[in-house]
């Protein structure tokens, strides 16, 4: 016998959620890049100098609580399903580790040739700790 879902769905609510959402992280990322750009002077605007501090921290808070939710949401919609934690965590991983592994490439090759005031130590064990996510055993690795 066919089981029938007597739950509506809403889809153009939940869509309307996402787009509220991906704004939102728009908005923590901007805060976050507003707080660093001005380093090399990629954004450079004199009113919210005093202030880029607090901008950056507030851009970092709301992107972990966003994330935090995100990532519930997600692991709730896996587990109601057989082997729901092994499809979240391949989820996550295919999601994440490609991303990361090209920042690691472009920290090792394109970082160097800029002309910025943060020049990575690069050695094999640093790109060992990165790669492994064991960077933050050591302090002067983490960066």
């Amino acid at each position: 016998m066919k089981k029938i879902n007597l739950t509506p769905t809403n889809h153009k609510a939940e869509n309307q959620e996402n787009i509220f959402f991906d704004a939102l992280r728009g908005v923590a990322a901007i805060l976050v890049y507003i707080s660093h750009a001005d380093a090399n002077r990629f954004f450079w605007y004199e009113p919210i100098l005093p202030i880029k501090g607090a901008l950056g921290e507030l851009g970092v808070n709301l992107f972990f609580i966003l994330s935090g939710h995100l990532i519930w949401n997600s692991a709730q919609n896996n587990f109601k399903c057989e082997g729901g934690l092994r499809i979240y965590a391949i989820n996550r991983a295919t999601r994440i580790l490609p991303l990361y592994f090209i920042s690691i490439l472009f920290c090792i090759t394109v970082l160097p040739t800029l002309t910025t005031g943060f020049l990575p130590t690069i050695t094999i064990e640093n790109i060992l700790r990165h790669v492994t996510f064991t960077q933050g055993l050591l302090p002067l690795a983490n960066r």
